[in-house]
């Protein structure tokens, strides 16, 4: 009896299912598995649907979830991953076990990779393809990836591995993902190279070659397990292998289950026709976010009439009245929300203004988490803005319109964002002397010209990490964080 131990939540109680579907589908008949899934909850109808993909050697073991106070960059990856810590405590009638993340495509029996001998060893392992450099970051010999492992359970007991593991965790600088930087630092040097095969991680198509070269390997043989690591073949039909986890779906127990991917689909056209028309007008779309009554709220407060007339967008049904060409970037700053390159998580920003347009002014006007915007026209009309913002009712209090930049007082989080033809560097360097751009969290440049390599220096040399985008030669965006 081979144990292969999957861990879930009821987020991913469905690629859970599927994984389980493909690893039954592909067994020898001699082969055996007991199908374990550890869980801190799940809904009847989750466990409903396991227990008819894994028949009757499945079983779930339900464990308390004391680890909310954890965090990882990754959104998706929710603490039930720290389960893994407790593998040995937990299945203590098990001396090694296979465990699989939930995003797996299982392509073949897994007794071969059971039989590996990993005596003197935590892990069977698959170096990380896509963070072969973060064994520098934390210090160990090789990077690998837990989203597949052979674990040596005894030898994690004999050990103490999981209180270790803990401990790590709680003290380690470093939460770029849940689990994988502790076992990475209490493993190191203490796990065994398995085939790459066994953990087939891959992005999208690009990089498929990239992974035989790297690794030596024949292109043609055919991947043992797929690890649907980044774009998730349930949220997005691009994925390289969505069609082979569609068809273990649709033998699933979810097969009429509405997917995700499937919807993504429909709002990826209605993207491409919103976008298409925008364009005709030189503007950019970068997302759109359907939100419909919270749309209205923001068109509404930024001084557009919610009506029917002229512009219809699809995806939320919001009719908008425009007078000209200016009326229209307005209602594209509201739209693209993510322009600007960030989101606000803390109150009581200030935000420094520097351009001809009041537009971005009247978006970060609407934002509640913005307590002062400071606005310098750069050349543009003093009594235009003046106007536009007396207009604006609740709006024009948070606004300080002046003939240059004043000194902020403001300790708090301070972005600037600057759109003024060409002259950008004299701005950032008259923004440098007033302010000090080591006390600027963000700067957001629209350029004009041909600034942007100095630009980018400049930012660089002040400790910002850039991210841009060139529209052409002569105009783009920069987008600089400390």
């Amino acid at each position: 009896m081979i144990p292969v131990v999957f861990i879930c939540d009821d987020n991913y109680a469905m690629p859970t299912t599927v994984a389980i579907t493909s690893l039954l589908s592909n067994r020898y008949k001699t082969t055996q598995y007991e199908i374990i899934v550890i869980t801190g909850g799940l809904s009847l109808n989750s466990v409903d649907n396991l227990k008819a993909a894994g028949g009757e050697n499945l079983r779930i073991v339900t464990s308390s979830d004391k680890n909310s106070k954890y965090f990882s960059t990754q959104n998706y990856v929710s603490t039930a991953a720290l389960f893994k810590f407790e593998l040995p405590d937990i299945l203590q009638e098990y001396d090694k076990v296979i465990y699989l993340d939930s995003d797996v495509i299982v392509n073949t029996d897994l007794s071969e990779m059971y039989d590996t001998d990993i005596n003197g060893c935590y892990a069977g392992v698959v170096e990380d393809f896509y963070s072969r450099t973060d064994n520098k970051r934390i210090g160990c010999e090789v990077y690998f990836n837990s989203g597949v492992m052979l674990l040596n359970l005894k030898e994690m007991r004999d050990n103490d591995i999981p209180r270790l593991l803990y401990k790590t965790k709680e003290t380690c600088l470093y939460n770029k993902f849940m689990d994988q930087d502790a076992f990475n630092i209490v493993f190191d040097k203490k796990v065994k190279q398995i085939s790459p095969f066994y953990n087939y991680m891959l992005r999208n198509k690009r990089e498929i070659g990239q992974f035989f070269v790297l690794y030596n390997l024949p292109p043609r043989q055919k991947p043992m397990i797929i690890h649907c690591t980044g774009v998730k073949p349930w949220l997005n039909k691009k994925c390289t292998y969505h069609k082979l986890w569609r068809k273990y779906y649709l033998k699933s127990p979810y097969k009429k289950h509405k997917l995700e991917a499937d919807k993504n689909a429909l709002i990826f056209l209605r993207q491409k026709i919103i976008n298409n028309f925008f364009k005709l007008f030189g503007y950019k779309v970068s997302r759109m976010i359907s939100e419909t009554n919270r749309y209205k709220k923001l068109l509404s407060e930024n001084g557009f009439k919610v009506d029917e007339s002229c512009i219809l967008i699809p995806e939320n049904n919001i009719h908008i009245p425009y007078r000209n060409e200016a009326d229209l970037k307005g209602i594209y700053e509201i739209f693209v929300l993510n322009k600007f390159g960030f989101s606000f998580y803390d109150t009581g920003w200030t935000v420094i203004d520097i351009g001809q347009t009041p537009f971005s002014t009247l978006y970060f006007a609407a934002k509640s988490e913005v307590s002062e915007i400071i606005v310098w026209p750069a050349g543009g009309d003093l009594t235009f803005f003046k106007d536009c913002f007396n207009e604006n009712g609740e709006m024009c209090h948070k606004v300080n319109i002046c003939n240059d930049i004043t000194q902020v007082t403001n300790t708090g989080k301070i972005l600037c964002k600057i759109s003024a033809g060409e002259s950008i560097c004299e701005l950032l360097n008259a923004v440098s002397s007033n302010i000090g751009l080591e006390n600027i969290d963000i700067i957001i440049v629209d350029w004009i010209g041909y600034s942007s390599g100095v630009l980018k220096n400049i930012l660089i040399k002040n400790g910002y990490k850039l991210f841009y985008r060139n529209n052409n030669k002569c105009n783009g965006e920069i987008i600089a964080v400390k």
